[in-house]
Parts: structure tokens; C-alpha cells; sequence
């Protein structure tokens, strides 16, 4: 009988905690969600470095795969064009492809020839080569470094 006793007196007081400390948890938590929380956040001007696909820069005359001329007609200066290789297939699929980074400036309205940019692991059935450009580097009109200032 002491035993039982002992164990309901345990269990009830167990309960009591239990039930106190989910109080106590609610309560915390409304104090938090009445209280505001202020965010700083600073904000810099943009200064975008590199573009995806810019549509300035077309790629004319490509002799070859690995000899072509990429054409400038926007108003800025590109650096370090990333040029896609897409080896293609006599059925249309394409086998392989290759982005080559090109360590040359463009600048604007003007045209600079490429040669021997592509890879020399060309797939043996390749029929047809597409180039195209997947990204450049800005340069800035006003020779900025670009720190956001």
C-alpha cells in the first residue's frame, strides 16, 4: 500500500511539472511574438560584374570551331567571355559539350578574333560544331572597381 501511495505521489507531482513547464513555454513565447524585431539591412548600389548570355556579343565568321570573331554592339566593354562548344552529331544529338574561357578584353562596337580556343578533344563524330556565349565579365565606363561606393 506505501508503494502504491509513493507512486500516485510521484506520478501527480511528475504531471504537475510537466503541466508547469508547458505554461511557462507558452507564456515565453507570446512575450516573444509581442515584442518587435528589428532587422538592419544595408544596401549597397548594384554593380553587376557578369552577365549570363549577354546580347551584346555575337559570334560572327566562325571559320572553324577553334578560329571565330565575337562582334561587340553594345556600349560597354566585355572581359573573359565564356564560350560554349556544342559538338553535335551527324544525327543532330549532341555528343559533347565544352565552355572555354576566353582571356580577352571586347571592347565596345568592335570585333576581336578568337583562335585556337576550342578544345583538342573534339569527339571523334562530331560533324558540326555550334558556339555559343554563355557569359562575360563588365567593365565599367567609368573604370569603377565595382565595391559598391
Amino acid at each position: 500500500m506505501f508503494r502504491k501511495s509513493l507512486f500516485l505521489g510521484l506520478t501527480v507531482l511528475l504531471g504537475a511539472v510537466l503541466v508547469s513547464l508547458v505554461i511557462q513555454g507558452r507564456r515565453q513565447e507570446q512575450k516573444q511574438a509581442a515584442t518587435k524585431v528589428f532587422e538592419v539591412v544595408k544596401q549597397f548600389k548594384p554593380t553587376p560584374t557578369r552577365v549570363i548570355a549577354p546580347q551584346d556579343l555575337e559570334i560572327v565568321r566562325p571559320e572553324d570551331a577553334a578560329q571565330f570573331t565575337i562582334r561587340n554592339h553594345g556600349t560597354v566593354a566585355y572581359s573573359n567571355p565564356e564560350v560554349e562548344f556544342i559538338y553535335m552529331g551527324k544525327d543532330g544529338r549532341v555528343l559533347e559539350n565544352q565552355t572555354v574561357k576566353i582571356g580577352k578584353v571586347i571592347p565596345p562596337g568592335q570585333e576581336v578574333s578568337i583562335e585556337n580556343a576550342g578544345s583538342d578533344k573534339v569527339p571523334r563524330e562530331t560533324r558540326r560544331t555550334l558556339l555559343k556565349i554563355r557569359s562575360a565579365e563588365l567593365i565599367s565606363p567609368a573604370g569603377s572597381s565595382g565595391t559598391g561606393k
